[in-house]
């Protein structure tokens, strides 16, 4: 048997005028060998030469930052580097935004106090195709889901666990695991479950759940 082939590392620019902010960032990452930080800078029109210049697969940015609206950033980091996925720190957790930065095609949405585990999480949830959102958010989400009604009745007992284990940010293969059940049964309760909601993904699913509380306030997605 030939040996496995090397896994090439994810590459990782961090940007943000806040410097503490990106060294617990780059430390997050530093003793994971898979991951390769290539470039930090602090942002503005720095950030969009040096994502030009490295091309990596992903970019943590500062979602506050004062020169350069953060959605314009977004737009024109897809312009010159589409392959590159966006994840986006803030100090902001009203859910109106978070949604501003998933339609607008963010990869993901963390908070600046989120634990730094968060920001592995993020990239590796990122890396398997995901979107991925501060899970201070999502608990705030999912205990607002909790008293949704009416739409959520038309779940069976298995299609609810399955949505609440999304909507808190767990992958597929990790519910399996979780429930005791085939990667293959979780995706067909996730597709009957969406089919009654009405969604056509888990950003649109997390956007349900956010839509039908509309008192929160403080934000999670």
């Amino acid at each position: 048997m030939s040996p496995a082939t090397k896994q090439e590392p994810i590459t990782l620019v961090v940007a943000g005028h806040d410097a503490e902010l990106r060294r617990r960032i780059a430390e997050a990452f530093r003793p994971h060998g898979q991951y390769s930080l290539v470039a930090e800078c602090s942002g503005g029109n720095e950030t969009l030469h040096t994502i030009v210049a490295r091309n990596p697969d992903m970019a943590l940015l500062d979602a506050d930052h004062p020169d350069v609206p953060a959605l314009q950033m977004m737009r024109r980091v897809h312009a010159v580097s589409p392959r590159t996925k966006l994840l986006f720190l803030s100090s902001r957790r009203d859910y109106r935004v978070v949604q501003d930065f998933l339609n607008g095609g963010a990869d993901g949405y963390l908070l600046k106090d989120d634990d730094s585990r968060c920001f592995v999480d993020a990239v590796n949830s990122v890396n398997d195709g995901w979107q991925y959102v501060s899970p201070t958010i999502r608990n705030e989400l999912v205990n607002a889901v909790r008293r949704v009604s009416n739409p959520l009745k038309r779940l069976t007992e298995r299609e609810a666990e399955v949505y609440r284990l999304l909507v808190e940010g767990m992958r597929p293969k990790d519910i399996a695991t979780t429930m005791g059940i085939s990667p293959k049964t979780v995706d067909t309760h996730r597709a009957n479950l969406m089919r009654k909601l009405g969604v056509q993904s888990i950003a649109s699913l997390v956007r349900f759940a956010m839509l039908h509380e509309p008192g929160i306030s403080r934000g999670r997605v």
